[in-house]
């Protein structure tokens, strides 16, 4: 007794039906290809809390989160010590914001400060601008290649300085005079 010929094309039949339709070819090509951004964002606001109080605020125009590092376009960042801090291009890194263009820090004491390139330690609360800057306050005016500004401290340090410092009139005391 042979096989007859109608149940192997039948087993056939259905050994390929079964392939067909649990087999996706699709995914397979698609897994192949995987994008690295875990997240992307357009006009978004980001607040840092912990369990006690608001950390930080930071927004950016544009972002994406790649391989666990968040880079943010036009990024405008504040909390406590920072009135204001901007860049055209920032990167999260995990306890470090790397900021690239047009940097400004508009400080909350009235000091000013513009570079092109600052690391901020988020935690220390220090910006190490590591560019030429220049640096204001009323009307003072500080120039110079690179700066270290303690934001809890209000330290600055500084390298290569040039500045122009406006004194403010004093009266002259009578013992003076003579």
């Amino acid at each position: 007794m042979g096989v007859k010929v109608e149940l192997i094309i039948a087993f056939l039949t259905l050994l390929i039906t079964y392939v067909m339709f649990n087999i996706d070819i699709e995914s397979h090509k698609k897994r192949g290809k995987k994008s690295s951004k875990e997240l992307e964002f357009f006009q978004t606001e980001f607040t840092e809390v912990t369990t006690e109080k608001e950390v930080g605020v930071a927004f950016g125009a544009y972002g994406v989160r790649k391989n666990g590092i968040l880079y943010v376009n036009k990024l405008q960042y504040s909390n406590d010590d920072i009135k204001l801090l901007k860049a055209l291009k920032g990167k999260y890194l995990k306890k470090k914001i790397i900021l690239d263009g047009n940097i400004s820090l508009d400080e909350a004491t009235g000091y000013y400060f513009t570079g092109e390139h600052a690391v901020y330690e988020k935690k220390s609360g220090i910006l190490h601008i590591t560019s030429p800057f220049v640096l204001y306050h009323g009307n003072d005016r500080m120039v110079g290649s690179r700066l270290k500004y303690d934001t809890h401290k209000k330290s600055i340090e500084a390298q290569n300085v040039h500045a122009i410092l406006y004194m403010a009139d004093k009266k002259v005391r009578e013992s003076d005079k003579k």
